[in-house]
């Protein structure tokens, strides 16, 4: 690459050689001068160019500098051993190149000292690597969350049916005793105390346990939350708006390599073209950023919204079935309260005496037990959705 400047810096050499009477071994040594300069300078486009191409950008900005420094210098030798013109004129200007000295010295100068190019390859390449360590960070809280919350879901559901049943099986008994002929002697028989105590501890055991999940799964809605906030710190950085930008300034100091260096009859042409091979290999990089930042702004960001405003909003993942639940287990509790109700009448029928007292010391210990643990349940199915609401 990059030939065309020389062969014109050649055909005026040419010409120069001939209006001021140059010697022909003269004019061989300066166009061989200019060959040379020619070939190390289209290796040293080839190196440019390759280092746009490397995955590991993490030296590039350092060794495109150096590259442009020592294609600066391989200026020297070329003033230096140019020969002297008859007229008296050293240098490339001997040989009607001052334009093309300028040029050439002041692109190479741009380019090692403000090296855009290379600050925008390592800008899109630490992107795309940001985005792979966050996609990977993602991905692994996304199945954490989604784990969790499969598993969670499942205890709730679980806990909440067998507290049902069992609210069922407590008021079907008592309804069941709940006549005359029955109920004074099932509060003489000290089994009836065991009927409430046993779902006393049972329903105590589950909304501990519902009181776990519901801990857990705030957990996880903080997860699902801290990454949310991650995004919005991450897009300014790592959003396509942050990937254009950067690429733009890098394409457009690409596009202003032959404007830098163009100077009187020097047109840069070789130094266009370098900077086209430079754009599109930038907007590789540019296409490689964009995939993955896609992928996590328009795939991941989505999923956790809808985490966040779905299966984590509340207790249960439908809210519709917490609120059915605790629907039915209100009935459930006003049937008992109801069978209670009766048996109040039936024992407030008995002649006093020592089987009134035992009877009405058992019926009010199981009421007692009763309401306390309704309570109870209701008040631990609260403190179990706001865990969801911290």
């Amino acid at each position: 690459m990059g030939i065309e400047d020389i062969q014109v810096a050649c055909n005026t050499v040419k010409t120069t050689a001939g209006q001021v009477g140059m010697t022909k071994a003269d004019f061989g040594k300066a166009t061989d001068l200019l060959q040379r300069y020619g070939d190390d300078r289209s290796r040293l486009f080839d190196q440019l160019l390759a280092l746009l191409d490397k995955t590991d950008a993490s030296s590039i900005l350092s060794d495109w500098k150096n590259l442009c420094e020592t294609g600066r210098n391989l200026l020297e030798p070329l003033e230096g051993n140019m020969p002297k013109s008859p007229m008296g004129d050293e240098g490339l200007k001997a040989v009607g190149l001052n334009d093309f000295s300028i040029g050439e010295k002041k692109i190479w100068e741009e380019n090692a000292g403000n090296a855009y190019l290379a600050l925008t390859a390592d800008g899109l390449s630490t992107i795309y690597s940001a985005d792979l360590k966050l996609i990977q960070k993602l991905n692994d809280d996304m199945k954490t969350v989604l784990d969790g919350g499969k598993e969670i879901e499942s205890l709730l559901q679980e806990n909440m049916s067998a507290l049902k049943k069992k609210a069922q099986e407590v008021t079907g008994t008592m309804l069941a005793k709940a006549v005359p002929t029955v109920f004074s002697f099932f509060m003489k028989d000290q089994s009836s105390k065991q009927i409430m105590r046993e779902w006393g501890a049972f329903a105590s055991a589950r909304m501990a346990d519902n009181l776990k999940a519901a801990r857990r799964k705030g957990e996880l809605k903080q997860l699902i939350l801290q990454n949310l906030e991650l995004f919005d710190k991450a897009k300014e950085q790592l959003g396509l708006q942050r990937i254009d930008e950067m690429y733009k300034k890098g394409e457009d100091f690409a596009r202003s390599l032959a404007d830098i260096g163009e100077n009187g009859d020097y047109r840069a042409l070789d130094w266009q073209r370098f900077g086209n091979e430079c754009i599109r290999r930038l907007a590789d990089r540019r296409d490689r950023s964009i995939e993955q930042s896609k992928k996590v702004f328009e795939e991941l960001l989505p999923s956790f919204t809808e985490l966040n405003n779905q299966a984590f909003k509340a207790l249960t993942n439908d809210p519709s079935m917490l609120a059915s639940w605790k629907s039915d287990m209100q009935d459930n509790f006003r049937s008992t309260d109801e069978a209670f109700a009766k048996g109040n009448d039936i024992l407030n029928d008995l002649a006093d005496g020592p089987f009134k007292e035992a009877a009405r010391a058992t019926f009010d210990e199981m009421r007692n037990t009763f309401t306390a643990g309704a309570k109870a349940l209701f008040d631990q199915t609260k403190d179990a959705e706001d865990e969801l609401n911290k």
